[in-house]
């Protein structure tokens, strides 16, 4: 694949602008991080590891409306065929989705506060304040969400924290302090029980249990 030399390009902020919701309901704005991406000219292997990574994140914030997950293939040939497998991540996820009774704002508005309660876990906002950061009325914002998403706010932050805690149980070593810490609790044993009335067990079972499936 010709893509050409590293231009220096901050990759922390196009990863920040893919995962924005922005490139999917605006054609306009998926044609010019489209052009923006060719013109920064990666090389393949970072561009493949870029977008490896921005798959993961697209299947964790809208892999529950899709019927399957986004494949990312392994290597593209030319930048075309990159681009041609990019459209159709994007329609997939656009079609799932999409709830035609929301103006394409609305639907906007709510996967970006989807996107925010992912990258502020570790910050305590209420669905009010969420409201307020998408520019929406707190109740409205409420039954918008729970509309679209198919649960509420509440819901939905908690079970992303949930699964956020047992990535890091089954990933690092790091205590459950700091674990429930990042994913927006100060008290370990409020966690500790939120996380038992969730999963069914307390989080240091869960990462022993995990510790010993991936070594038997």
């Amino acid at each position: 694949m010709n893509i050409g030399k590293d231009s220096g390009h901050d990759l922390n902020e196009l990863k920040r602008r893919w995962l924005s919701p922005d490139w999917l309901y605006d054609d306009r704005i998926f044609e010019q991080m489209l052009q923006d991406l060719k013109d920064v000219k990666l090389p393949p292997i970072r561009l493949t590891r870029l977008f490896f990574s921005l798959t993961d994140e697209w299947n964790r914030l809208y892999g529950q409306a899709m019927g399957s997950l986004v494949a990312m293939e392994d290597s593209f040939h030319c930048f075309l065929q990159f681009q041609e497998w990019l459209c159709c991540a994007r329609d997939a996820i656009r079609q799932a989705n999409i709830k035609p009774q929301f103006s394409l704002e609305i639907q906007n508005s709510i996967a970006k506060a989807t996107n925010l309660a992912q990258t502020m876990m570790s910050q305590s906002l209420t669905a009010g304040e969420m409201a307020q950061m998408v520019n929406m009325s707190s109740s409205y914002f409420s039954q918008c969400f729970k509309q679209i998403v198919g649960k509420t706010y509440t819901d939905y932050l908690r079970d992303i924290r949930m699964e956020r805690a047992k990535h890091y149980l089954m990933n690092t070593t790091r205590t459950i302090q700091w674990i429930a810490e990042q994913v927006g609790y100060n008290d370990d044993k409020y966690f500790s029980r939120l996380f038992r009335e969730h999963v069914g067990v307390l989080p240091s079972d869960y990462r022993q249990a995990s510790m010993h499936d991936r070594h038997s």
